[in-house]
């Protein structure tokens, strides 16, 4: 069914109201604010630009999470505003965004091609459907960057999304690596999903996941990056919302208003504990995570509300199984909220 939109009094202001992006998109720092977006204007009929123009690198890792903080913009908020696109100038970015998914995925949420018609010349942008892996040599390093992938959120469909993902892994990532590195593939297959499995049980929307695979061509050794940034709350304010609702025995009972960021991801690190409303198995996905993180020696974050933090050594088995020290020494405080997702790195 096509979708509908309001009629608008246009206004535009080609200067002021702009949400410019960033022009590095291949560094995990930029991910914290991937766009400045000060002093945009409150008036609907307002034009926003979404300007690209000054982009001039991106990777797949990165450019996931900053797609998704980008669709946080608009998802599921009303009335949809009047946005324009602006390509960038460079070349080989404007054709990462259309041959990694990017600008497709986006115009689901935007729907730059057909919510205006010809306003501001956007029929004559054509956005690719098809996604294409994109491979890059210089001075020995290849880097090969895969589309972005959707895992979309389907209630009704159980764990069909997760299915379609692990045959996308198995036929297009995990076959490389098997042919060219000795990595323990069924155990990062099992990490990757149970990620992806805690996202679509916790979150229910959709997620967001970028692979770069980069490899000394001379050496054979490199590196597997990877991202999952989905639309949920985060740890720290599903746990808060189901502490409010669902007192501990163990715990105070303020801690879901007055607990620091590491009361609540202790709790959730905690086996046994889930805000799921899937309580069978509970735990066990994070005890995966984990526990493969450490079998492979993989380099394994999540950003979260005001923080970033490596994934703890072990699962916390008891609520008294290591105190606060622990946590604190692995988190970060990025001082502005940074929505969620996890960065992986492994190196072989």
């Amino acid at each position: 069914m096509e979708d509908s939109f309001p009629s608008y009094n246009i206004k535009y202001n080609e200067i002021k109201n702009t949400i410019k992006i960033w022009p590095y998109l291949d560094d995990l720092s930029q991910t914290i604010f991937p766009y400045s977006n000060r002093y945009l204007s409150k008036d609907v009929n307002m034009v926003v630009s979404l300007d690209f123009s000054n982009l001039k690198r991106i990777n797949s890792s990165v450019g996931a999470i900053a797609l998704k903080k980008l669709i946080s913009l608009v998802a599921n908020k009303t009335p949809q505003r009047p946005y324009k696109l602006i390509l960038p100038d460079d070349d080989s970015a404007r054709a990462f965004l259309q041959n990694s998914g990017f600008l497709s995925l986006l115009d689901d949420y935007y729907h730059f091609t057909n919510q205006y018609g010809d306003l501001f010349d956007n029929n004559t942008i054509t956005i690719q459907k098809e996604t294409n892996v994109i491979v890059v040599e210089s001075l020995g390093i290849k880097k090969t960057h895969y589309p972005i992938y959707r895992l979309k959120y389907n209630p009704s469909n159980g764990r069909d999304s997760v299915d379609k993902f692990e045959e996308w892994l198995d036929d297009n990532l995990l076959v490389r690596i098997r042919e060219n590195q000795d990595v323990k593939t069924d155990v990062l297959f099992s990490v990757l999903t149970e990620i992806a499995k805690n996202s679509q049980d916790h979150t229910e929307s959709d997620a967001f996941w970028g692979f770069d695979y980069i490899e000394n061509v001379i050496t054979g050794e490199g590196e597997l990056l990877f991202t999952c940034s989905d639309l949920g709350d985060g740890i720290a304010h599903k746990v808060r919302t189901y502490l409010a609702e669902n007192q501990q025995e163990d715990l105070r009972p303020d801690v879901w208003k007055h607990g620091s960021l590491t009361d609540l991801y202790k709790w959730a690190f905690t086996l046994g504990n889930t805000t799921s409303r899937k309580p069978n198995n509970k735990g066990i996905g994070m005890t995966m995570i984990i526990d493969g993180a450490q079998e492979l020696k993989m380099e394994l974050f999540f950003f979260d509300a005001k923080s970033m933090m490596q994934i703890p050594s072990s699962l916390f088995y008891s609520s008294n199984a290591f105190n606060h020290e622990e946590l604190r020494r692995k988190a970060w405080n990025t001082e502005n909220k940074v929505g969620f997702y996890y960065f992986g790195r492994l190196k072989f």
